[in-house]
């Protein structure tokens, strides 16, 4: 007597299928078939040997309690799993398999230019990647043919050579994925950052390119790229994925939502922020501290220079006499002479013009004449809209002082250090001190670029 499986009763199949599916059959797979041993059968010339054992790794891992599948991970990120997995991609690509990449209708379409194809074709051919980028490009124009479709119909609409081309696109995002995810070995992979959304993924590798060329198209755009410059915007993009994949996103849709946080202005001030705090942690290190206090009297030896420079110059103040209205020769064109003695020129012109400006009284005093060099009080003149004058005062050791006033701070500041260092030293005022902090940190960033790596010290 037959009996079929439609004519038994509930009872009888699901006791049948207990031993199948239950527990015990799991805990018994799990003893019996360790992960490890499954490595060596990636290394069988018949792919559907290797692609059957990867697949049972990933149902041991999902089906794994938490401490099986940490040592499931650790044996991932072994030698004979990396060396087993990069000797089966990387086998050459077979020109009938480039001929029939490139023969699809939008792949055709987004070749724009006469001899393009052949140029991809080489590209392709000669791609370290091999079959695992031949792979990803025909399952992507498979897969996600409409959203192949409309990124090519929306870059063919860019102006004249800001469009990106289609197969160096690919061939970048192919490389930025196989540089994540440990493929191309450079100390830049995130293996372990996406370890549980490449184990969610039935085909991860293909559904994060997807999600590099939609990242790249939009970056393109953010960054108004032009055709040269594949690799800058393959490098932006390489960093967004990178920072995103710091906050170990659990599936594809928290790293999607994470790229979208992160544009390319983003980007930007992240980079700025990041050299500024990098620049911050080398000034203040306890090298750079002390190359800072060796150089510091040289570069505030140079600001003196400059301010007597300045005095060389000469500038014309205003003249201010206390208890007296201006008069015609309201204006003083102060002067130091080659050897070093202040002139005093009085004119009524501003600014004096040596030889063509009119000359009143003009007078000599000499470096050592000169008791002391202050500021003196601030003036609102007349005719300066409540805007302060800045006022210098030299007083003699005869008791005798000379006045002068400006607006311009930045005079003031000059002379004031000019003097005081010509009649014996001092402090320099804030302005020039600020000065040479401004060039000592310009000379510490020099010396400091042609440090490799310089040592910080915190």
């Amino acid at each position: 007597m037959v009996v079929t499986w439609s004519s038994t009763s509930d009872i009888l199949v699901r006791k049948t299928r207990y031993p199948c599916d239950g527990a015990t059959i799991r805990s018994l797979v799990l003893a019996e078939v360790p992960p490890h041993s499954l490595i060596r059968h990636l290394e069988k010339s018949d792919e559907r040997v290797a692609l059957a054992a990867l697949s049972l790794m990933k149902a041991l891992h999902d089906k794994s309690d938490a401490f099986s599948r940490e040592q499931i991970v650790k044996h991932l990120d072994s030698v004979p799993f990396r060396t087993a997995i990069s000797g089966t991609l990387g086998k050459p690509v077979l020109e009938s398999e480039v001929n029939t990449l490139l023969s699809g209708d939008v792949v055709r379409a987004a070749a724009t230019e006469e001899g393009q194809l052949d140029e991809w074709a080489e590209r392709l051919l000669a791609t370290p990647l091999g079959k695992l980028a031949i792979s990803t490009f025909s399952n992507y124009a498979d897969q996600h043919a409409e959203d192949l479709r409309i990124l090519v119909s929306e870059n063919s609409m860019r102006v004249s050579g800001a469009a990106w081309q289609l197969i160096p696109v690919w061939l970048h995002c192919s490389s930025i994925v196989a540089t994540v995810l440990g493929v191309i070995p450079d100390g830049e992979d995130c293996v372990e950052k996406l370890i549980e959304l490449l184990f969610r993924c039935d085909n991860a590798f293909d559904a994060l390119f997807a999600t590099t060329v939609q990242l790249f198209h939009r970056t393109w755009r953010e960054m108004h790229a032009s055709r040269d410059e594949h690799e800058k915007v393959a490098n932006v993009v390489q960093e967004q994925i990178r920072r995103a994949a710091t906050h170990r996103p659990a599936n594809l849709d928290k790293l999607e939502e994470l790229l979208l946080a992160l544009p390319y202005w983003k980007i930007k001030e992240l980079w700025k922020r990041e050299l500024i705090e990098k620049e911050n942690n080398q000034m203040n290190s306890e090298i750079v501290s002390e190359l800072r206090t060796l150089l510091k009297p040289s570069i505030e030896q140079l600001i003196r220079i400059n301010r007597k420079n300045i005095l060389k110059q000469g500038f014309t103040f205003r003249r201010q006499v206390k208890g007296k209205t201006p008069h015609k020769d309201q204006y003083c064109f102060w002067k130091l002479d080659a050897s070093e003695v202040l002139c005093l020129t009085d004119t009524d012109a501003d600014p004096y013009v040596e030889g063509v400006s009119h000359v009143g009284n003009v007078r000599k005093v000499s470096i050592k004449d000169i008791s002391l060099v202050d500021r003196g009080e601030d003036m609102t003149g007349r005719k300066s809209g409540g805007q302060s004058m800045r006022c210098i005062r030299i007083v003699l050791h005869n008791g005798d002082s000379i006045c002068g006033a400006t607006f311009s701070d930045r005079m003031l500041s000059a002379w004031l250090d000019g003097l005081s260092d010509l009649v014996g030293g001092g402090p320099l005022s804030h302005d020039a001190q600020t000065t040479a902090d401004r060039l000592l940190n310009i000379e510490l960033r020099l010396r400091l670029l042609d440090v490799p790596n310089p040592k910080i010290m915190l």
